[in-house]
């Protein structure tokens, strides 16, 4: 590309026009020099020109015509085109003005990767690296995050060749996808990364999200006066709403506005993503989509993994209006499951959020006819290469019909219940269940409404066969239902691809649809806060409020093989203080029968422990303290 018009294409990006002589032109950012396009299929091309100019495209011994509207918008479309790794030039103008020309292009797959911050990551990579061959061309482009959560005109970003020595500065999922792809098929490969934090909402158009009835209350929500004093008007104006705010609602007050909501918050309003990331890259080209998102917990609320429930809901309204927008109503789209990862740890739950967060990834599979990328298998933060490996595999198989065949693993269809046992019927075997890496183990039944225990499990044929000491009646069986499984998740069909985590008990989920940080979430079912007990080992309640919290887990996890460890502690901050039964908290340990109809319910214990605080007495009354004491 010569120095000028490399030039004019930096200046002329699709939102920052500049004059060309008598007329502008400009491609969309999406076009930068060494961009992939998209083969076999059409090929649309976007931009601005003066009103009414014509525009041309050049390129594969193609030339098309456009005329822009009277907004200076244009688009024409290239007649699909094969692979082909050999750079070449396009060449766009429109007369009077100057030609601007984008070298390095070549055709090949395009597939656009977006979520979190497993998409966002650019840590140093430990993996052995293949060596680097450069053909064919495996590239990618980040977009680069908006500014606000208004309608961006354009995306803006560059193409970068995935070579070893880019591994610590491009996002690694991408990197690992390009290069893996490339060699797979023998055409160059074109990563779109994009990725944010924020939850569902703000990745859907407007209009998409108007004719999705589970996103009023989202609407709902941050149209409220809540939502408002963090992000309208000046610091000032916002702490001064605020501070009214809270003399009328002195209970679990919004939080308090900082200098920079504004401009953070707004970025993840509902179609704030949407406008700023995704909008501008329709209506690109694309073989695939590949979504990775779950993980963070810095959105408004308590993270999107506390809105598993809601996520699964919206996803297959969010890929339809994807699929919509970019052009192709058969697009594919891939979800990579929630990675493995000791969530509970650092944010005081006890692991049901990132198994439903599963659940639901799989329920939006099934409606949306997505694929899911299973890695509940892989063990604790899994490589990003071996997770790359995993969706290239989905990816060869469902569109290009080759790799190692269906990827969904063992899928169940029929618990049946008799006696003491429990059999599991699957179908997708693949030539019988197996068993990865020694014994089968992660899974776990109920003996009542409030126990769960590890069962012993064992391969007969297409089934497999539950049972456990003491539990004379199963009521409910679950296969690596936590966020790290503690027993590892083995299970596999025949050609060695894991069995999804799955439940059939029908407790409520805890995930719901509820988007107020300050309010008190009354969400306690009795199986939802139980771990799983070995029934051969002896069984310690702990009884206790805030304090419990902090070390019930890695008590858990210390006492693993030694002990059962039994106690459902609030959650953090005091979101969830109330789900637990009352007896938590100290004001009410000892109202009524509530401690001993308790015990009577989930006993025999073989040790209980009181770690009752007393902040809680801040609301009792006098006289509380006798039948406490």
């Amino acid at each position: 590309m010569n120095t000028i018009a490399h030039t004019l294409f930096a200046a002329l990006l699709f939102g920052s026009l500049a004059s060309l002589n008598a007329a502008e032109i400009s491609l969309a950012g999406i076009f930068s020099p060494n961009v992939v396009l998209q083969r076999d299929r059409p090929v649309p091309f976007w931009g601005r020109a003066d009103a009414n100019a014509t525009v041309s495209v050049e390129f594969a011994d193609q030339k098309k015509e456009a005329t822009a509207d009277a907004n200076g918008k244009w688009l024409v479309k290239l007649d699909p085109m094969r692979a082909n790794s050999e750079p070449e030039t396009l060449i766009l103008s429109a007369p009077p003005a100057q030609q601007v020309s984008i070298d390095g292009v070549v055709v090949g797959d395009v597939f656009l990767c977006a979520g979190g911050s497993e998409v966002s990551k650019r840590e140093t990579d430990a993996e052995v690296l293949p060596r680097d061959t450069g053909t064919p061309p495996a590239r990618v482009f980040v977009v680069a995050p908006g500014t606000s959560g208004e309608m961006q005109a354009d995306v803006s970003g560059r193409w970068d060749e995935a070579r070893n020595s880019q591994v610590n500065r491009l996002p690694r999922q991408a990197f690992h996808l390009a290069r893996a792809l490339a060699a797979e098929n023998g055409v160059p490969v074109g990563i779109i990364s994009v990725s944010t934090y924020y939850a569902v909402e703000s990745w859907m158009s407007p209009e998409a999200l108007a004719a999705t009835s589970v996103a009023a209350p989202i609407l709902a929500y941050y149209g409220s006066e809540r939502w408002k004093i963090r992000t309208v008007g000046s610091y000032e104006e916002r702490l001064k709403a605020w501070e009214a705010y809270c003399q009328e609602l002195p209970l679990n007050p919004p939080q308090k506005p900082r200098p920079d909501d504004a401009e953070k918050l707004t970025r993840q309003e509902p179609s704030g993503v949407w406008n700023f990331s995704i909008a501008p890259l329709t209506p690109m080209a694309l073989r695939g989509v590949v979504w990775d998102s779950g993980g963070d917990w810095h959105t408004f609320n308590w993270g999107t993994m506390g809105r598993a429930l809601q996520q699964g809901q919206l996803l297959p309204a969010m890929f339809a209006d994807w699929a919509r927008a970019f052009g192709d109503e058969d697009l594919p789209f891939f979800i990579v499951e929630l990675r493995p990862h000791r969530y509970a740890v650092p944010f005081g739950t006890d692991g049901r959020l990132a198994a439903e967060l599963r659940e639901a990834q799989r329920a939006a599979a099934t409606e949306a006819a997505a694929t899911v990328v299973t890695t509940i298998d892989m063990g604790a933060d899994p490589k990003p290469g071996d997770v790359a490996a995993r969706i290239v595999n989905a990816i060869q198989t469902r569109v290009f019909q080759k790799g190692e065949g269906e990827m969904s693993g063992p899928k169940l269809i029929k618990a049946e219940t008799k006696g003491d046992t429990v059999t599991l019927h699957f179908t997708n075997t693949h030539g019988g269940l197996k068993v990865r890496g020694g014994e089968l183990q992660g899974f776990a039944i109920a003996s009542s409404l409030l126990r769960w225990v590890w069962a012993d499990a064992k391969i007969e044929g297409d089934t497999v066969v539950l049972s456990a000491p003491t539990v004379p009646n199963p009521d409910g069986v679950r296969y690596a239902y936590e966020d790290l499984p503690s027993r590892g998740a083995t299970l596999t069909d025949g050609l060695g691809n894991p069995a999804a985590p799955f439940r059939t008990d029908t407790h409520l989920p805890v995930s719901g649809a509820n988007l107020d940080p300050g309010a008190q979430v009354l969400r306690y079912t009795p199986r939802a806060d139980l771990g799983m007990e070995d029934p051969r080992l002896p069984r310690i309640l702990i009884i206790g409020d805030s304090i419990s919290g902090h070390y019930l887990y890695e008590l858990r996890e210390r006492m693993q093989g030694k002990a059962n460890i039994i106690g459902e502690s609030s959650m953090s901050k005091g979101t969830w203080a109330g789900m637990g039964p009352n007896f938590y908290r100290s004001d009410q340990a000892s109202k009524g029968d509530n401690l001993k109809n308790f015990l009577a319910e989930r006993g025999p214990f073989d040790i209980v422990h009181f770690n009752n605080g007393i902040h809680n007495f801040a609301s009792a009354q006098p006289g509380d303290e006798k039948p406490y004491a």
